[in-house]
């Protein structure tokens, strides 16, 4: 969506928005350089449309009721540098919206939600984490909605630590994809296509 508006007799320049939010503050090629609110608490968070990649940069994010960050574009790029956290209370730490694609690479998150999923991803839509370390941390740790919406789950020579602190770790994906990483803990915990979680046995994890 671009807006314009005449001033003094010329055409002002056009701010573009994204389907990207962070904190709740929509992305826009205004901001985009320098993404802020009264949710950042530390470090930086800039975008750039060119290649679809959002940066944290030693990020600390605390977003109380509001997704610390929310994609609806079909393809996202998170690139993390240095130690990042988003910190939220009832929303998603991070939100993967219907038929998007996030992919998640670099060095190191910590998603914290007290009152709902750390990491969440929506229906038709592909949650990819790569070469990073991830911490996931909510009543569910990292989870689809249903399992049967063509939920994805990949992770691929990636470090990431789920814990559901109600209820699954890892659930609700159709597809949950390893790739140079194994399950270490707990130990003989494995994928159950049936339930569509990481359990051990038939027992959620």
């Amino acid at each position: 969506m671009a807006v314009a508006s005449m001033v003094g007799g010329s055409m002002a320049q056009a701010q573009t928005t994204y389907e990207i939010y962070v904190g709740g503050t929509q992305v826009t090629s205004t901001n985009a350089a320098d993404i802020t609110g009264s949710w950042k608490k530390g470090g930086s968070v800039s975008y750039d449309d060119a290649t679809k990649t959002l940066t944290l940069t030693n990020a600390v994010i605390e977003s109380g009721d509001v997704q610390g960050i929310k994609s609806a574009l079909d393809s996202l790029n998170v690139k993390l540098v240095g130690i990042n956290t988003i910190t939220t209370t009832y929303a998603s730490s991070v939100y993967n919206d219907m038929n998007g694609k996030m992919f998640i690479t670099g060095d190191t998150l910590k998603a914290m939600c007290t009152l709902q999923s750390a990491m969440f991803s929506s229906y038709f839509s592909t949650l990819c984490i790569r070469d990073c370390y991830v911490e996931a941390e909510g009543m569910w740790g990292i989870t689809g909605v249903t399992g049967f919406r063509d939920e994805v789950l990949k992770i691929d020579h990636a470090r990431v630590k789920a814990t559901g602190t109600s209820f699954g770790s890892i659930q609700s994906f159709s597809q949950f994809l390893l790739s140079n990483c194994h399950i270490t803990m707990p130990t003989g915990a494995a994928w159950n296509e049936e339930y569509h979680a990481v359990c051990t046995g038939s027992d959620m994890v």
